[in-house]
Formats: structure tokens, sequence, C-alpha cells
């Protein structure tokens, strides 16, 4: 079995050290923030929405039945749970020849006080940092295809190899694989757990049922024209009207950012306008304060710009879990002679609730 930890750096203990252990940055699931969260989602669920057909006419008493047509369709969106895992060997031995072994009995089961803590806060913020990374772009590991070795792959192609997920990142001939040149892959394990809001956009926009807005690259020079004129005036003047809507334009900091510094070239006192008429913490310029711009962590390095409408607090992204508190849950323990073995599992699903209301630029 191999090592739970590289432990090299505190490896041959001698003298003190400094109390306390240096922290990685890790993101939160900041993507709940962004959507309608469904918590106790453990099945597959169709989401509901009824419209009514047109049918407002001038007063005709000759008329005495309501005419033969549809008078309104139902529509269904599926919202399908996938269960993510991290697999986790505890074994505290390891620790022996570190300045740990002060702390270490020679049968313990746990880590030592202090590290134990540690490990299991980094486990779990680890693991939400991975969703929050990963998940917009992700895709369900069904829709994956095995790795066959006659074929050549091309950069950005998935494949399951020896069940794990890779994405090739450097073009390959036959017979290819991970373990013979793994220069050539990527592990991308933490993308195919389940399918995420960048990948059914991407599929709404191809079958036609969203239509993005051509805005091109934004850039410091236009970018406030390209998101506060082109992508918001965009929005159907009856929905940016409609009463309870609130609108959201979602993006990553680096293109909110070519936006402002767009919006201060044009107009330098910007910063002492008033919230109403727009300025640079986040209310798009001509919505009298119904719209803001929101820079989110999960579409960091993508150029997607996403309008997400909401009705009475109820957004059009919407996510599943059965609890959130699951991301830094522990699974069944079992033991063994040296340590033990645990899982951190999780629900997770992501949908859009009606593509009829989303509004987004061509930009992946």
């Amino acid at each position: 079995m191999p090592a739970s930890a590289e432990i090299t750096a505190i490896a041959n203990y001698a003298g003190q050290y400094q109390q306390g252990i240096i922290r990685k940055i890790y993101n939160e699931v900041s993507m709940q923030n962004d959507a309608t969260v469904i918590r106790n989602l453990t099945a597959p669920r169709n989401m509901w929405n009824y419209e009514a057909e047109k049918g407002w006419r001038p007063l005709d008493i000759s008329i005495k039945n309501a005419p033969e047509r549809l008078q309104g369709r139902f529509k269904a969106r599926t919202i399908e749970p996938k269960i993510g895992m991290k697999m986790l060997n505890i074994i505290p031995e390891e620790l022996r020849d570190t300045f740990f072994s002060e702390q270490l009995s020679e049968n313990a089961k746990e880590y030592p006080g202090g590290f134990a803590q540690y490990f299991w806060e980094e486990q779990s913020m680890k693991t939400a940092d991975e969703i929050d990374t990963y998940s917009y772009m992700g895709v369900n590991p069904e829709d994956v295809s095995d790795y066959a070795g006659g074929t050549a792959y091309t950069v950005g192609t998935l494949m399951k190899y020896n069940k794990n997920f890779y994405k090739c990142i450097g073009a390959t001939t036959a017979g290819q694989t991970p373990d013979s040149h793994p220069a050539k892959w990527e592990d991308v394990n933490a993308r195919c757990v389940v399918k995420g809001w960048g990948t059914i956009l991407a599929e709404e926009i191809t079958a036609g049922r969203v239509v993005p807005v051509n805005l091109g690259a934004i850039t410091d020079t236009d970018g406030f024209d390209q998101i506060d004129e082109q992508l918001y005036f965009s929005i159907p003047e009856k929905v940016r009207m409609a009463k309870g809507i609130s609108i959201e334009i979602l993006c990553s900091d680096n293109t909110l950012q070519k936006r402002n510094t767009a919006l201060l070239a044009k107009y330098p006192y910007a910063k002492d306008v008033t919230q109403n008429e727009g300025n640079t913490s986040g209310y798009i310029w001509k919505s009298n304060g119904k719209a803001r711009i929101k820079a989110v962590t999960w579409l960091s390095g993508s150029e997607r710009i996403i309008v997400n409408i909401s009705q009475n607090g109820r957004k059009n992204l919407v996510m599943g879990t059965n609890v959130l508190s699951n991301f830094n849950s522990i699974g069944t323990i079992i033991e063994g002679h040296h340590g033990y073995e645990a899982s951190m599992k999780s629900i997770l699903a992501f949908q859009i609730a009606d593509p009829q209301y989303m509004f987004c630029n061509e930009r992946a």
C-alpha cells in the first residue's frame, strides 16, 4: 500500500518546531450562493412549470365555449443527483519518525492531537474547493467512454482508464496511455462526478433553446458597452420589468475588472454616481438598481457571462444536494492493523430551471 502522506519535509525530526501548520487557501462551495438549493435531493426530481397560452380577445356573446386549442402546457426539467467520493487511508505510524511521535502511542489508530484537526479540516476544505473549481464544466461519468487502445486521441477528449478519468492534453497515437505517456493526460476525476451548469448551458445552446449574445472577447476598452449595454438589453423588457424579478450577471473576476476599467474610462466620475444610476460596486449602469454584476469563483478561467434571473427569490440556476454539511461528512470507518480507511461522500446535482429565461454570451 502506498504511503498516505508525503512526509519527507518533516521526517528525521530533531529540535523544536513552530506550533501550528500553515494552511493552503481553498474556496468553499460558493455555487450554493448563486442557486436555488434543493437540500433533500436523494433521487431524480422533476421541476415542473406551467405556461398558459394566448387567448384574450374582444367580447363576442355568440361564443359560448372555450376554443378548441391548447390552453397551456407543462414543461419539466429533471435534476439528477450523483454521488462523489474521496477515499482516505489513515496510518498514524507513518509519522513515527517526525515530531508528531511525541504524541503518538505505539498502537495509535488516529492521528495525534493537533494534526488530526488539521487533517480533517484540510480534507473537507480541499473537497469543497474541488467541487467549486471543477463542477461548472462537469460531465456525467456515464457519458465518458472507456479508453480504446486503437484510438488516437485529440486534445480535450475525455476517457476512462483503470477506474480513473482523464483529459487528453497532448495529441496521442494509438496505444498511448496515462501510464505510458503521463504528460499527455490530465487527471479529471473531479470534473467527472456530475454534469455542471457550463455543460448543461452548452447543450442548451447547441439545441437552440438558449441563444447567446455575440459579444466577442471582453476587453478593458469595451467591456462596459458589451455587458451593461449589449448583454443587459438583450434581456426582453417585459422580463426586466416583471414583478418580483431580480437579475444577477455572473462572470469571472477578470471579466468584471475589464468591465470596470472600461466603465471608468468612459465615465471617469462613475465612483461618485448614485447607486441607482450604476457604479463599480456591482450595479448595472442603466438597470435602476435592479441588476447587479458579480464575480464568482466557479467561473474563474471562463469567459462565459451568465444572466441568472430570479423571481421572488427563486433563481434559475439550481443546485441539489442532500445536506450541504455532507461535503465534510465521513462515512463508515474500516479499521485495519495500523489505522483505518474512511470515505467522504456527497450528493450533488445541477440544473437550469427554465432555459427560456437563460441569457449569456457566446464565449465558453
